[in-house]
């Protein structure tokens, strides 16, 4: 006679097998709360508006806005089209592109920082310094170490955007009259609108806190290439830890702030 299991312990298994996804599910989340819940309350002196009153510390906010947001839309502009091509093509060396655009996630962000020194020591950098911006050490070196960083995120929803959209409606449009370009714009990328939009929102969070790149690349000069982030670094530095801790609730806040609004934007649910 065969043995069978009987529906009761199935039943048991089952049970056990969805409370221990549960529990490992719940880890990586529960260990994210916990470490916001401590920032948010670690005893402090300097309250939540104290910091604002320092120039500088304006200006590094206002500069870390202002360059992130740059480097956002130019990082979304380089992922666009290589979410795109990977989405739907398979050409040769494809994979190569593939782990090229993995890289600046996985990299340290002091080898990227090292790196785009290196670059405008070139000939070919030098040049780049001389007839058309000045990168090192200077703002437009601060978007440039954003977009690095920002874009390769990017390009990862990109393609997750792409995938999502329908090839066949686009050929669908295309039997119907509609040009490649037009089936592109009002297929293909109108149904991968809201996911470049997180793509987007992303590439200007990772910018947004980006500090390794920037601070070999640009360094960190008061009211001059200061942003939030090497802001933080430089109140350690000097032990002021309740302002770092200060400029750090409002870096988190800020991005969960947006992340929040694009949901809404997105027509998902937040909660």
């Amino acid at each position: 006679m065969d043995a069978s299991p009987t529906p009761c312990v199935r039943r048991d298994s089952g049970r056990a097998f969805v409370a221990m996804a549960v529990i490992g599910a719940a880890c990586y989340p529960a260990i994210v709360a916990t470490l916001l819940f401590c920032t948010a309350w670690f005893p402090r002196e300097v309250t939540l508006w104290a910091p604002w009153s320092d120039p500088a510390i304006r200006y590094a906010t206002g500069l870390s806005l202002g360059t992130s947001l740059a480097a956002g839309v130019v990082a979304l502009a380089l992922a666009t089209p290589c979410g795109y091509v990977l989405s739907r093509y398979r050409f040769p060396g494809w994979r190569l592109v593939d782990i090229l655009l993995y890289l600046p996630i996985v990299m340290p962000g002091l080898v990227i920082g090292v790196s785009l020194l290196i670059f405008f020591r070139t000939p070919m950098g030098r040049f780049i310094e001389e007839h058309i911006a000045t990168f090192t050490f200077a703002i437009p070196g601060i978007i440039l170490a954003q977009t690095v960083v920002g874009a390769a995120f990017a390009t990862r929803l990109a393609k997750l955007a792409f995938d999502g959209a329908s090839r066949r409606r686009a050929g669908v449009a295309q039997t119907l009259g509609a040009s490649r370009w037009q089936a592109f714009l009002h297929v293909e990328f109108a149904e991968a609108r809201w996911g470049l939009l997180e793509a987007f929102v992303l590439a200007w969070a990772s910018a947004f806190g980006a500090f390794g790149p920037i601070i070999l690349f640009c360094g960190t000069t008061r009211q001059r290439t200061e942003v939030l982030s090497t802001s933080v670094f430089l109140e350690f530095s000097i032990g002021n830890l309740d302002r770092a801790l200060v400029l750090s609730i409002w870096m988190g806040g800020l991005a969960a702030l947006v992340l929040l609004l694009t949901r809404a934007l997105g027509k998902r649910t937040v909660w």
